[in-house]
């Protein structure tokens, strides 16, 4: 964990020291983590549930929607339409 966070605080320090300027950036890297999801063991989790555990909740698929359109707003040249699949890598893991 200390390593993501020293490597998000030397992206942004680097991402700082460059200066503001009306180009396009070469490169994004944006870290989020998943929306709300329901409870990942059945502990916690209640017989009512409308959901699978660990799955997102309406609200979780909303915040992923979300992320997305204010991702699109801020870099329309990347991810404008229609999509360059050229300029896209994204990774995602599970931690459990």
């Amino acid at each position: 964990m200390s390593n993501l966070i020293s490597l998000f605080i030397t992206l942004l320090l680097v991402s700082l020291s460059q200066g503001q300027n009306n180009s396009s950036p070469d490169l994004v890297i944006h870290l989020f983590r998943h929306g709300a999801r329901a409870p990942l063991h059945e502990t916690y989790a209640p017989d009512w549930l409308p959901y699978q555990l660990g799955e997102l909740t309406s609200v979780g698929m909303r915040e992923h929607y979300l992320i997305g359109k204010a991702l699109v707003d801020e870099y329309p040249d990347i991810l404008g339409q229609p999509y360059n699949l050229s300029k896209i890598y994204y990774r995602s893991n599970t931690l459990s």
